[in-house]
Parts: C-alpha cells; structure tokens; sequence
C-alpha cells in the first residue's frame, strides 16, 4: 500500500510540475537510524503542499532498518549500519565490473529499469574478520551483490545465480562453470578485484576420477550445510 502511494504521489508531482513547474521535494535522509538531520527537517518545513506525503515517504525508509534492527543481533546490526548509508543516501561504490564508481540509482538508470533489492546478508566472504554485505536482488536478473568497506570506501560486484549460490556462514558458495562443473568457492577481495578462488570441483562426466554418490553427498554435507540467513527488505531501486 506505501508502494502505491509512493506511486500515486509520483504521478501527482509530474502533473503539478506539466502544470505549475513544482519541484520535487528532496527525498529525506535520516543523520543516523534514530534521529532525522536537521538541515532535512528544515527542507520538509519549506515544502507547501506536500508535507505529509513526506513524511510518510521518511516513514517507509525508517521502517526498513528499524524492523531489522529488531531482527538482528547488536553485532549483526553494527555490520549492517555501515552500510546503509548505500540506500538512504545513495552513496557510490567502486563497481569493479565496470572500474569505475556507481550507485545503485547508477546502475537502474544504465538498466534504464527499475530493479529490487529482495534480501540482504552479512557475511564474512573472505576471512579477514570484517563482514560483507550480500544483497540479492532482481537485477540483472537475479544478480547477488557483494559489497565491501576497505579504508572507508566502498567496494563492490555483481554474481550471477550460475556463479553464486548456496553462501555459507563461513563465506564459501557453490558456482557452476561453463562446462556445467560444480565449483566450491571463497572470495579474494582487494581494492583491485572481487574474484571466485576455487578450494575444490566436482570432477566432469568424462574425468577418471569420479565422486560417488555417498561421497558427494558428505561433501555437501560437510561443507554446504550451514546456509547465511537473509532479511527481506524489498528495496526498490527506481530508475529515474
């Protein structure tokens, strides 16, 4: 129902401005999860006739960290506060896919469509005792994020379903490879490159060597039985 809301209001600002050459209001920013910046008040109290459609606006943003932080651990929101200046203030990461920096308002525009960010995860993925962000998403489609935080700045990629799935908490993910091999994975994440470093592979239909049945089910069972558990937030990322 925010959503439609959201959209009704849209709509309405296009036609004042066809009409009235209104201005849309700056889509408030909160100066930390509990408290709103003064300067933003300040630009709410300035608007005439939009006030309320606002303050619900600032209302649906809020909702989504405070009804995580009620889900998480004090840990686990600690990792995630970090980071959550990426959706409210659109903040640019490094996006290693393309070598240069980009938000994910970016990323819609270059889509030219608007995508949804369903799930979130904090995951360490590469063992330095920092976490990283994993965001699932439809982008793409079916794009899994990875963000990281380095000296402060921001760093990310993109993985597709057939590069990554099944993340443990322990950061490995299962990928498959062009020759439909079963992969097991780790993450080596520097500020040149997010990449895929193999630990073990499923043997091919036409290698020597064969895994069992029982040997690969241990495997997995060994390895691939403590999957992260996500938090749905449905971020909508609108393309403008």
């Amino acid at each position: 129902m925010k959503r439609l809301k959201y959209v009704l209001l849209v709509l309405a600002l296009a036609l004042a401005c066809s009409i009235g050459c209104i201005e849309s209001p700056p889509r408030p920013h909160k100066g930390d999860n509990s408290i709103v910046d003064n300067s933003i008040q300040e630009d709410i109290l300035i608007q005439s006739d939009t006030d309320s459609d606002v303050e619900v606006n600032e209302d649906e943003v809020v909702s989504i960290w405070e009804n995580l932080k009620g889900d998480m651990s004090d840990d686990e929101y600690s990792s995630l506060e970090k980071y959550i200046t990426l959706f409210e203030d659109n903040e640019k990461f490094y996006f290693f896919a393309v070598k240069e920096e980009r938000s994910f308002k970016d990323l819609a525009n270059e889509l030219d469509e608007t995508f949804t960010i369903t799930d979130l995860a904090l995951v360490d993925m590469d063992g330095n005792g920092e976490d990283e962000l994993i965001l699932y998403s439809d982008y793409g489609p079916g794009m899994t994020f990875v963000i990281t935080m380095i000296d402060s700045e921001y760093y990310g990629s993109f993985f597709s379903a057939r590069e990554m799935t099944d993340i443990q908490n322990n950061g490995s993910f299962i990928g498959i490879g062009g020759d439909g091999r079963e992969s097991f994975n780790q993450l080596e994440i520097s500020k040149e490159n997010m990449v895929a470093v193999s630990f073990a592979q499923k043997p091919g239909i036409d290698e020597e060597e064969q895994w069992t049945d029982e040997y690969y089910e241990n495997f997995l069972n060994e390895n691939y039985s403590d999957d992260v558990i996500a938090w749905e937030i449905n971020f909508v990322v609108e393309k403008e």
